[in-house]
């Protein structure tokens, strides 16, 4: 019930998933037919109608296995390493244990 609610009331922001693909396969001479894989990262890529959506594009599941988090965190350091003249780059994987990771918790707040 919630989960429709949701995709009902953001339709528009799953519409538009597909734009920025687009121009990116545009931007590298790129047909869809010429990505072997998907890796999603970054939060949103939790939301199952998400990669459902980026799925039923490419006619093919994503991998979404990795943390999200982590995939952005090490792509901004990389990125800050590159401007920052530290290259060349040493980079190293880790995983955070699970009790570790980021929690989300909203509340309403009724006096707000």
């Amino acid at each position: 019930m919630f989960q429709n609610e949701f995709e009902e009331l953001n339709k528009d922001l799953f519409d538009s998933i597909i734009d920025p693909i687009e121009a990116a396969l545009a931007d590298c001479n790129l047909k869809r037919e010429d990505i072997d894989e998907i890796v999603l990262v970054g939060g949103s890529t939790r939301i199952p109608k998400v990669r459902q959506v980026v799925g039923s594009y490419f006619g093919k599941a994503p991998n979404f296995g990795i943390d999200p988090e982590l995939a952005v965190v090490t792509g901004a350091a990389v990125q800050a390493g590159v401007i920052g003249g530290g290259w060349p780059l040493e980079v190293t994987a880790m995983e955070l244990p699970t009790n570790r990771r980021k929690v989300h918790l909203y509340t309403h707040n009724s006096e707000a």
